[in-house]
């Protein structure tokens, strides 16, 4: 009986552990946020006003991000480990979609300088205040483009130096899509045949985690076993007795 009890104890706090945990997690977890036009711009202030914007994100790639207002998601782009200063900003929320992916989010775009040199500048255009140079050789990395009617500039980072160069004085490598493949755009096909509605219903449903599935097993295991012992618990001593003495009588 005590076993049973000592049991009863290690799930119950075997549960609480697994949903404490799964509510931090899901706390800290991020929406994963997709690219899918060449119009997506990354804006320093959740305003959509033009001087707020950065520059234009690369089509088919994604950013992470949280619910900012009802217009905005404050977001994070790109990561120091492939070379690049990671960017806090605001997408509009009308301008991407929620999409998770299991390939790398972000898009490595290196260049170098067309010529000997090339200057990176605080704005995005000609007469701008110089950041840094940089010679031919060195690499830079490019976040997105910004065009103007001066022509189309680049917002890159070298080391921890961010700032515009113009497309024409840098070598751009081609840029492929993500591997993700983008949703269609062509509207769905009337005439195909209707799914049956029970795989429409499971598929509707919430996909379970492993901590919740874990939780929910413990949660119905716990009464099953108390029922079970009530229905097989030993029974006392002088209970036998006096069943004893009735059977003789």
């Amino acid at each position: 009986m005590k076993a049973i009890f000592t049991l009863i104890a290690v799930l119950l706090s075997l549960q609480g552990v697994l949903l404490t945990s799964d509510g931090a997690y899901a706390q800290e977890e991020y929406l994963c946020l997709r690219v899918l036009t060449d119009d997506v711009a990354f804006y320093s202030t959740p305003s959509d006003k033009e001087e707020n914007i950065l520059f234009y994100l690369i089509k088919s790639y994604y950013l992470l991000g949280e619910r900012y207002d009802d217009t905005f998601y404050s977001v994070t782009y790109q990561d120091k480990s492939t070379g690049y200063v990671k960017l806090n900003g605001y997408v509009k929320v009308t301008d991407v979609c929620e999409s998770a992916t299991e390939q790398p989010l972000y898009p490595s775009i290196a260049i170098t300088p067309l010529g000997k040199n090339v200057l990176i500048s605080e704005e995005p255009y000609t007469l701008s205040t110089h950041v840094l140079a940089v010679y031919q050789g060195d690499m830079m990395y490019a976040y997105g483009k910004y065009p103007t009617e001066n022509g189309i500039y680049w917002y890159v980072c070298k080391r921890n130096n961010l700032g515009y160069v113009k497309q024409d004085e840098i070598v751009l490598p081609e840029i492929p899509l993500h591997p993700d493949p983008l949703p269609s755009e062509s509207p769905p096909d009337d005439s195909t045949p209707p799914t049956d509605s029970g795989g429409e219903i499971a598929d509707a449903l919430p996909a379970l985690d492993t901590k919740m599935q874990v939780a929910l097993v413990i949660a119905i295991l716990i009464p099953t076993m108390f029922l079970v012992w009530m229905l097989f618990k030993p029974q006392k001593k002088g209970e036998d007795r006096q069943q004893h003495s009735r059977y003789y009588q």
